[in-house]
């Protein structure tokens, strides 16, 4: 089993959750302030054949990341139906802290967005005047953008973990050759 040190493993996991949530920032999507490397939980799973990194983030986290396409948008123009929509109420929260608004005047924007999206057909959420935004363009994808951004750095500290563990273990195996002789 290649074993990294704990140092190599906290690092890949720094590494790759600041990646992450600077792309997420560089999207323009900072405004709540509720995503961050300390909202990104991590597994490191060790196993006799490697080892595995997992990274956990909020759900609303990773429907960002994936955008949501028209005919997922919670919301029917022109219904009289009533009810929550969290959909609805996500974007009434957008809208009040982005425009400083009233709460219902945030709801006729959130109502306005969510008609603006199914309404562009292909666009969905996020749409594309939301682009303004983002200093990259993009407004999903953020999370393999941010992993593939640091891609040659991972691999550095990842064969920096495998040549520790190589050296580790010729130690271990001259120590016992040592011992035997």
């Amino acid at each position: 089993m290649i074993g990294f040190s704990d140092d190599i493993k906290r690092l890949i996991v720094e590494r790759a959750k600041a990646a992450v949530v600077l792309i997420w920032e560089r999207q323009g999507h900072k405004l709540t302030g509720k995503f961050s490397s300390d909202s990104i939980e991590e597994k490191i799973i060790e196993t006799a054949s490697g080892i595995s990194f997992e990274f956990y983030v909020d759900r609303y986290v990773k429907i960002i990341d994936d955008g949501v396409v028209p005919s997922r948008v919670a919301y029917t123009p022109g219904s009289k139906r009533g009810g929550k929509s969290k959909y609805i109420e996500g974007l009434t929260d957008y809208a009040s802290k982005r425009f400083g608004v009233s709460r219902k005047e945030a709801e006729s924007i959130a109502f306005a967005i969510a008609s603006k999206a199914i309404r562009e057909g292909e666009g969905g959420i996020p749409n594309r005047d939301s682009k303004r935004y983002s200093k990259t363009g993009e407004r999903t994808g953020f999370i393999q953008r941010g992993l593939d951004s640091i891609q040659d750095e991972l691999s550095e500290l990842i064969l920096s973990g495998v040549e520790q563990s190589i050296i580790f273990t010729l130690v271990q195996f001259n120590n016992n050759i040592n011992v035997l002789l």
